[in-house]
């Protein structure tokens, strides 16, 4: 079941519901969004424990977000993060000499580009794809189920 909330409590509510109705785990896969990695102690809620979301695989997006939080005092929303991204890779291709390279084929690089929240790739057709992680909430907190793609 796909649980697409963006708000904690209503995540802890629904998983509660679930449970009472007897909508259990491992019968039943709970699936989340990336939201769910900035929700506190997931592990807590009994219900959810074997659920899996996607999300970045924490390196770039812990120091992104620590660094955020000591200037804003709070953590950053998704979209400073995609902003972040998109101001890092234009200063990368603009180059050292300004010989600024923004051609289809310089921007559509097989390789990707590392950003805060981890590899992207801007694809030709306009889409942009991304390699998260799947994770899993356990008893023990949260683990990486399958790593994220290079």
């Amino acid at each position: 079941i796909l649980i697409p909330t963006l708000d904690e409590l209503t995540l802890r509510t629904l998983a509660a519901q679930l449970s009472q109705y007897e909508v259990d785990q491992p019968a039943v896969q709970f699936l989340g969004l990336s939201v769910w990695d900035n929700f506190a102690n997931l592990a807590s809620e009994p219900p959810l424990q074997g659920s899996w979301y996607i999300a970045p695989q924490d390196s770039g997006w812990r120091q992104y977000a620590s660094r955020y939080r000591q200037n804003f005092d709070r953590l950053p929303p998704s979209i400073a993060a995609l902003s972040y991204e998109a101001m890092a890779l234009t200063i990368l291709l603009a180059g050292k000499d300004g010989d600024t390279e923004y051609s289809e084929d310089v921007l559509t690089n097989r390789k990707g580009y590392q950003g805060v929240r981890g590899i992207f790739r801007l694809m030709e057709d306009g889409r942009v794809e991304r390699g998260l992680a799947i994770k899993q909430i356990t008893r023990k907190g949260i683990s990486i189920n399958t790593p994220a793609t290079s």
